[in-house]
């Protein structure tokens, strides 16, 4: 093979991998990168999405992540998890947990609900109010649980497997916040 040959081979394959060394999810100007670190686990990117508030007012972009090899039906199992929103107005944190409240009420059985009572009163006192340009996250780890984060500055962590698969099913239950938003996240 001769010189030129070579580089055009090399130019090439260089372009081709581009796309994948640099590229992340883009969703109304909100960039999510494909792949990002929790712990020592690699978590890619399933999907994004956007959340609107009775379908008008913009709300949030999503991204979620998953542990490296898991599929979507993992997602309220014990993997390694990261569900991040960009918010693009102000909320109030007791009005986002009162929320996530009633979600948990129409996805998880009353007595596994009193089961996680201590951790469910850990997570409100991690709430804060988010403003327009935020970004929050919720990244569970096996073993190490449910850490808030508000702008990468992690708020604290909840422990308990069962805790994260309640808490996650506020997106991905039966009946989650939007059936739509979670087929999108699970990247349907």
């Amino acid at each position: 093979m001769n010189r030129r040959s070579f580089l055009s081979v090399a130019a090439a394959g260089c372009a081709a991998l581009a796309p994948r060394l640099g590229s992340a999810a883009t969703i109304n100007q909100v960039r999510f990168e494909d792949r990002i670190h929790a712990d020592d686990r690699l978590l890619d990117l399933r999907g994004t999405g956007m959340f609107y508030y009775r379908s008008l007012i913009k709300v949030a972009a999503a991204g979620l992540y998953l542990d490296e090899g898991a599929v979507a039906a993992d997602v309220l199992n014990d993997v390694a998890k990261r569900l991040e929103m960009h918010y693009f107005r102000g909320v109030r944190g007791r009005d986002l947990f009162k929320g996530g409240a009633a979600l948990l009420r129409r996805n998880v059985p009353p007595d596994r609900l009193a089961a996680i009572q201590p951790q469910l009163d850990k997570m409100r006192a991690l709430y804060q109010d988010v403003r327009s340009g935020d970004r929050v996250g919720l990244t569970y780890v096996p073993e190490a649980g449910t850490t808030v984060s508000l702008n990468g500055e992690p708020l604290g962590t909840v422990p308990g497997a069962d805790f994260a698969a309640a808490y996650f099913s506020i997106w991905f239950g039966e009946k989650p916040l939007d059936p739509g938003l979670k087929r999108r996240l699970l990247g349907g």
